[in-house]
């Protein structure tokens, strides 16, 4: 009974709340505009960062829309990495990696390493700035689960080392299993799924 009346409060209002057999953030609801309740994300938040995982789907493919934000901001500036793991669906298409700072979208280099189950989009943080958001958007067929992962470098690390992994469920977050002379530069933060 709570969780009708809290989508029906959803629907009248047009607000976003949480599914109320989960007192987390690993499911959240969002009325949209036509009043449909849709799946919204999943969320992985440490004191440093918030990962999201969201998607869309039609009938024959999900875009699949990953956002890395900073709480605060990363004094390293070296090759992070976003990217997925996919199990029992495929990639359609080329990712589209975005870095934004202070809410400005910054021209910088990605360099994206594909694997059979999956993909990581390695790039170099800029300097400066108040505010700082990587965002990835890509499409994959309908059905199985894909897995995202973001992996901070916490000293300096060169591009080789950012690309030394596999993609592999026992990796960090769930998706980069690193080389082991490469773990020791990333912070291994918790991955999200959708």
């Amino acid at each position: 009974m709570k969780k009708i009346l809290l989508v029906l409060l959803a629907l009248f209002f047009n607000m976003q709340i949480v599914n109320a057999n989960s007192i987390n953030e690993d499911n959240i609801f969002l009325a949209n505009s036509d009043n449909t309740i849709l799946p919204y994300s999943t969320i992985h938040k440490t004191d440093n960062k918030k990962l999201n995982i969201k998607k869309t789907c039609n009938n024959t493919k999900c875009t699949i829309n990953v956002t890395l934000e900073w709480l605060n901001m990363p004094k390293i500036r070296s090759y992070d990495v976003l990217g997925a793991r996919f199990e029992e669906t495929s990639l359609l298409n080329e990712p589209t990696t975005m870095l934004f700072l202070d809410g400005v979208k910054k021209n910088i280099t990605m360099y994206t390493v594909k694997k059979s189950n999956g993909f990581g989009v390695s790039f170099k943080l800029p300097s400066g700035g108040s505010s700082l958001k990587v965002t990835q958007i890509f499409e994959v067929s309908i059905g199985g689960t894909i897995y995202a992962s973001y992996q901070h470098a916490k000293k300096t690390s060169s591009l080789a080392t950012s690309k030394d992994y596999n993609i592999s469920q026992y990796g960090y977050g769930g998706v980069f299993l690193f080389s082991t002379s490469s773990s020791s530069y990333y912070d291994g933060m918790g991955g999200v799924y959708i």
